[in-house]
């Protein structure tokens, strides 16, 4: 088993536990254990020697990453280490040496997978590295519309027995182009029928850094398949909008075999505010939910394979026997946003601030005998079937409950009983509705376990889906937020350039002249950059922006005084405090007064208690 050495991976791994404890329970099953399984693995090659930055423009951004270029249709008998959490209701296996992922994920009582479980290793070249294996559930942190960089590469890993009785696998790593650090718990309760995710990643460095953040996990993907995905509209990786789940053709997009048409699909479902979604299977009446804060993760995505012979021939490449499957994707951003997605559209790139951290929690969980879903939490999932005259209530516990059940309609209560079941124990009930009563119907189960209203309005999203027309492209402004989406997708070069052509419009513009100077301190030009720092400051001497850039240079030549007093300055602002607190701690530090440095590295956690980098000191 591999153990976290580094400090600070203790560190962010520790206060990751830390964040999510939950309560003493006793009196059930839970185990977690690590074995050698042998899978039937079809091997990719050992590493081309010749850099990426030389074979392929799109993974040269990953230098210093090596890309894997052979592979077979010859399976061999292969072990791997395999991690297994299971309690009394639910089983999930990991894969610490394929990136970490969640292998595979069973229900026990019907022995449904509620994450598609890949009974073979089969890699082929579809991650931005070259190897890539479908099934369970992969950690994408960084630049990673083709997949992670360690997506089929061991991670580090280890196992926890926690005082609450619940047990945790902990995988993480260092992605090397970038310098940021991700760690995942996955997490299994003792006396619950869900599975948790809890992620940090988080950003060591003083510079900007590209932010996508995405949990892929796979589905089964049959005919009976029904997605449910609450929103009105999915939005293309280019940010073009389209309805859903009604296609403009009529095409139902949220049935798995309504998709029989064009090419691969990717919708990212947009326009409600929902914290949950989810796939049905209505042969055998079963389904599985996820659900996350929308402040973790508002993203929500469903990617399919081509259901022509496009897309049916990678179902023998990449699995033997357990069929095709689709990926069900959690994010922090409405979508996977291509490069040009921010050109014209509002759905633009992001960048990952300094020393900022990530969190999230996200929730995976089986759904039984329910028909299908209209709400879901971490305590369960509820479907309502209406008809003319009555109701059919249906709700599939993740938890324990002993608490009350109130349906009304037009603040009419029509239903309140008190309901107590076990995880994964169905409640079902028929319920007359007087045709008074014939309007939205309400749903509440406890207090905040469940809430759900047939009232489409309550939830819809008015957030802007489109760029209005007649805009002048080439305006400043525009050629900024351009030159920030290169910048952001580590387009270097191509950033550089756009940012001067808006200089030329405007050369005042601040933002731009300091991510000019940031552009030349990663080429270690930091006198050509301090040049254009001090541009900002002769303009505005309490940019944040502007101070915090003068200072990382003025570091980086040597002057320390100059730079402690940039970062100063740069405190006034929220968004650089614990950042710029950090690095005057640094700056102590290498003054060797480590009284001074540990004061500020407490400042830089009192305003963000997740700047890793500050427990350091």
């Amino acid at each position: 088993m591999y153990l976290f050495v580094n400090k600070r991976l203790l560190v962010a791994s520790f206060i990751l536990c830390g964040l999510f404890a939950g309560d003493v329970v006793s009196g059930q099953s839970i185990s977690i254990t690590e074995e050698l399984k042998t899978i039937k693995t079809y091997p990719y090659s050992d590493p081309n020697p010749v850099p990426s930055v030389a074979i392929n423009a799109q993974a040269s951004i990953f230098y210093p990453y090596s890309i894997f270029d052979g592979y077979t249709d010859k399976g061999i008998q292969k072990e791997w280490k395999v991690v297994t959490l299971e309690n009394d209701y639910i089983e999930v296996t990991v894969l610490p040496e394929v990136g970490g992922k969640v292998m595979g994920a069973i229900e026990k009582s019907t022995g449904e997978e509620f994450i598609y479980l890949n009974h073979v290793l089969k890699f082929r070249a579809i991650g931005i590295r070259g190897p890539w294996t479908s099934g369970g559930i992969e950690h994408n942190f960084g630049l990673d519309l083709g997949h992670a960089p360690w997506t089929s590469s061991e991670v580090d890993y280890v196992l926890k027995e926690n005082p609450d009785g619940s047990v945790s696998c902990v995988v993480g790593g260092l992605d090397l182009a970038s310098r940021t650090q991700w760690r995942v718990i996955i997490h299994l309760p003792e006396d619950k029928a869900y599975f948790e995710t809890r992620s940090i990643w988080y950003n060591p460095t003083p510079l900007n850094r590209a932010y996508l953040s995405w949990e892929n996990a796979a589905y089964k993907a049959t005919d009976d398949l029904q997605f449910y995905y609450p929103g009105t509209h999915h939005i293309g990786h280019g940010g073009k909008v389209s309805p859903w789940p009604v296609d403009k053709e009529g095409r139902n997009l949220s049935i798995y075999k309504e998709n029989d048409f064009g090419t691969s699909k990717s919708y990212h479902v947009f326009g409600n505010y929902p914290n949950w979604f989810g796939g049905y299977y209505h042969n055998t009446d079963f389904g599985t939910g996820h659900w996350a804060p929308y402040s973790d993760a508002p993203g929500k995505k469903i990617w399919i394979w081509s259901l022509a012979r496009l897309g049916a021939i990678w179902e023998g490449l990449l699995t033997d026997t357990d069929g095709q499957y689709i990926e069900a994707q959690s994010g922090v951003k409405f979508n996977q946003a291509s490069r040009q997605s921010g050109f014209n559209t509002p759905f633009n790139q992001l960048f990952m601030r300094p020393f900022y951290s990530e969190t999230k929690s996200e929730y995976w969980f089986p759904v039984k005998e329910t028909g299908g879903m209209v709400a879901a939490t971490p305590s369960g999932t509820l479907n309502l079937v209406s008809t003319n005259d009555s109701l059919l209530i249906s709700f599939c516990p993740n938890i324990s409950i002993s608490n009350s059940l109130i349906v009304k309609s037009a603040e009419t209560t029509v239903l309140s009983e008190y309901i107590q079941l076990k995880p994964m124990q169905v409640f079902k009930k028929s319920i007359s509705l007087p045709e008074s009563a014939q309007q939205d119907i309400e749903v509440n189960i406890g207090e905040g376990l469940l809430s759900y209203t047939t009232n489409k309005n309550e939830n819809r999203i008015t957030r802007p889906i489109a760029t209005p027309s007649g805009q002048d492209y080439n305006s400043a402004e525009h050629l900024f937020r351009q030159a920030d989406d290169m910048n952001s997708m580590r387009s270097y070069n191509r950033a550089l350039k756009t940012y001067f052509a808006c200089l030329e419009k405007e050369p005042t513009h601040s933002r731009a002249l300091s991510k000019v100077a940031e552009l030349y301190y990663r080429k270690a030009k930091f006198n050509e950059g301090l040049k254009y720092a001090r541009k900002v400051l002769e303009n505005n001497t309490y940019d944040a922006d502007g101070n915090f850039i003068y200072g990382v240079i003025q570091r980086a030549l040597g002057n320390l005084t100059q730079a402690e007093e940039a970062f100063s300055v740069a405190v006034r602002s929220m968004e650089y405090r614990s950042a710029a607190y950090v690095q005057i701690a640094g700056l102590h530090l290498q003054k060797k007064d480590y009284k001074n440095a540990e004061v500020y590295a407490k400042k830089a956690l009192d305003y963000n208690r997740f700047n890793i980098t500050a427990y350091g000191f």
